[in-house]
């Protein structure tokens, strides 16, 4: 005897039989399927399966706002080579160390090579250098912070919730990278 009818999204029905799920296709030809259909038909309700979760679970959930995030990053940072990246800290030490007056043999041929090939000046460069240092810390901290906003409000909601939670993040996101005059766009 049919306990429990579902309907599932891709047409077939998930059955209780006697205690026992079954899966019968939306096929005249299963022999179930007109066990189903006399039962729908005297009345039995049926159950729409639900919409799978976004993100099943909370590691789900940071993990999708953590590659937003990176892909937040690479808009602000733009595409820039691993090895260009690794070398920032180096060079905000050496223009800072060129504006105080005590840059190194080794300070001085970085940003020689670069403004050689730029054109600038060494006082334009460095200048150049130290207020994208500042801003690229700002955004950082920012996108750290949003983050862990995240993370923490994830951890009080359910999975139902997740969507939610991620898409104002984002929007929050997007918002002070506006005010803030950065062209950011996902």
């Amino acid at each position: 005897m049919i306990e429990e009818i579902v309907q599932k999204t891709d047409g077939g029905y998930l059955v209780a039989i006697d205690g026992q799920q079954l899966h019968v296709p939306n096929d005249p030809s299963n022999r179930h399927y007109a066990m189903v259909q006399d039962a729908i038909a005297g009345g039995m309700e049926v159950q729409q399966q639900p919409e799978p979760l976004a993100y099943p679970t909370q590691a789900d959930a940071e993990r999708a706002m953590t590659e937003w995030a990176d892909a937040f990053a690479l808009q602000i940072t733009g595409i820039r080579p691993e090895s260009e990246k690794l070398s920032w800290s180096d060079k905000e030490k050496a223009a800072e160390r060129y504006q105080a007056g005590t840059a190194t043999a080794n300070d001085l041929s970085m940003l020689n090579a670069e403004a050689g090939l730029t054109g600038e000046t060494l006082d334009d460069l460095a200048a150049s250098i130290l207020a994208n240092a500042a801003m690229f810390r700002v955004i950082v901290g920012k996108i750290a912070g949003f983050r862990r906003q995240t993370k923490a409000a994830l951890e009080a909601a359910t999975p139902e919730q997740y969507p939610a939670i991620l898409t104002a993040a984002k929007a929050a996101a997007l918002a002070d990278a506006a005010a803030m005059g950065l062209p950011v766009v996902l």
